[in-house]
């Protein structure tokens, strides 16, 4: 089996290189995120992609896009730290064929390898539903003009108290306004609402 590993972290690259090799996996090239990965793909002819998300931003679902663009009938494996979103909104996207925790054994990861070159899917039990039902959780919400106002003063860093100031409402006022954005966007704090709100393009 042919392979082309993409990773942020060359320590990650070599050492996912070298367990692939220990099982007779040719990895034909390891590489950062980045257009030299198609150049190479195009004159190597790989089985499988393995990429991580984590580590380049939304230019990773570019990238998924990008390789898809060129590479259609090349099965993409998403090997990640990461089993929630944003990353798993840009795997759906991407149309990846697979997605597999890091945590996972190497004989798992050998075989969702060997699924994948065969032509079929396969998702780890933890992120399974999210691509059985991508539409349950790829559905944008509409905000309103005042929830759109919260969102880009708490990406200011506003507290309760300067969005009550800005907003020229109670502090109970405004702390409504934020649960509401909790609610619609489906997370539980500032950090998620802020990559969920730039992983759905409410924010650059």
């Amino acid at each position: 089996m042919r392979v082309v590993i993409v990773d942020s972290f060359g320590l990650v690259r070599k050492a996912l290189r070298l367990l692939l090799e220990h099982f007779q996996l040719e990895v034909l090239g390891d590489f950062e995120p980045g257009p030299d990965v198609l150049a190479f793909a195009a004159q190597t002819a790989p089985e499988v992609l393995i990429v991580e998300l984590v580590g380049q931003g939304k230019a990773g679902l570019m990238f998924l896009k990008s390789w898809k663009a060129h590479n259609p009938r090349i099965p993409v494996l998403v090997l990640s730290s990461q089993t929630e979103q944003p990353w798993l909104d840009w795997a759906v996207e991407g149309k990846v064929e697979g997605y597999l925790s890091k945590h996972c054994d190497p004989e798992e990861l050998l075989n969702v390898l060997a699924v994948l070159v065969q032509g079929e899917k396969s998702y780890c039990e933890q992120v399974r539903e999210h691509f059985e039902n991508p539409a349950d959780f790829l559905d944008i919400p509409r905000l309103t003009p005042r929830e759109l106002q919260v969102l880009r003063l708490v990406s200011l860093g506003a507290d309760l108290d300067q969005l009550a100031t800005e907003m020229i409402v109670s502090r109970n006022t405004a702390k409504t306004h934020l649960h509401a954005l909790y609610r619609k966007l489906r997370v539980s704090d500032r950090a998620r609402l802020l990559v969920r709100s730039r992983a759905l393009g409410f924010l650059e």
